[in-house]
């Protein structure tokens, strides 16, 4: 559901310092994440029981089936929930509620 080119630019690795608006505007990148989580609600309906446990290749978080990577997504998205707050904190912030 991600595209490639978005993996590409902003997998483990890649540079913070290079992202610049030059590379992706803020209204494409929430574009992109709009896009993703509308793909998500539309796609998981569909998804058969069978389907679930198949098994993934390496990298994986927790299990090495499909319904892992399903369980993960909203740990992994609360993750940098908590990091976005911790640098609104850091900067003098109020918090996004």
């Amino acid at each position: 559901l991600v595209p490639s080119w978005f993996r590409k630019k902003f997998s483990r690795g890649s540079d913070p310092k290079l992202i610049t608006a030059d590379l992706i505007s803020k209204p494409d990148l929430l574009a992109t994440f709009h896009e993703i989580h509308r793909l998500s609600l539309q796609t998981a309906p569909t998804i058969s029981t069978q389907t679930l446990w198949e098994p993934i290749d390496m990298p994986y978080a927790g299990y090495p089936r499909k319904l892992g990577a399903m369980l993960f997504c909203p740990m992994h998205e609360m993750l940098h929930a908590g990091q976005i707050g911790l640098l609104r904190r850091a900067m003098s912030l109020d918090p996004v509620r």
